[in-house]
């Protein structure tokens, strides 16, 4: 079992619903087991295509399968949530993108851990630092000081799953 954190998304509908069921179409998936799950955050688009502000979560989980099996798993469930890919950077229903698995770094075509962006996205990092808290270390560098480097998003909850 590999300690991972999955980043969850949502610009349209009911953004909070959204969430709470991508939360449990996770917990529901065979090879993961959930521990834990962020505060939500509100933050606006980033971009240029969205238009609607996005709430983001993450949940720590234990997956028992490899990396490519998760993202596949991850696309999955955005499709069955109504997920359409038509543009990039755009508005979504539901988006669910591996965040940081424990001691795995891939960059591979279509496939890059830990995420190219979670250490600059306050959407990204500030959930990350709610599961493994302020003093995880990445690179020699805590997430304490990467917090202090940008604006903090609004918090407004806790997901119900």
């Amino acid at each position: 079992m590999v300690r991972s954190i999955v980043g969850l998304g949502s610009s349209l509908g009911q953004r909070r619903s959204n969430l709470e069921l991508g939360l449990r179409g996770i917990d529901a998936l065979s090879c993961a087991r959930v521990q834990r799950v962020s505060r939500i955050y509100e933050s606006p688009p980033m971009g240029g295509a969205a238009g609607n502000a996005f709430l983001n979560a993450a949940v720590l989980l234990e997956w028992a399968d490899s990396p490519r099996a998760l993202l596949r798993e991850l696309k999955e469930l955005e499709s069955r949530l109504g997920r359409q890919r038509s543009i990039s950077w755009g508005d979504r229903v539901f988006d669910a993108d591996i965040l940081w698995m424990e001691n795995v770094h891939i960059e591979e075509d279509g496939l890059v851990i830990p995420h190219p962006g979670l250490f600059e996205r306050n959407f990204a990092l500030w959930p990350f630092a709610d599961l493994l808290g302020p003093a995880h270390e990445t690179d020699g560098v805590t997430t304490a000081q990467r917090l202090t480097r940008m604006k903090a998003p609004v918090a407004i909850g806790v997901l119900a799953g």
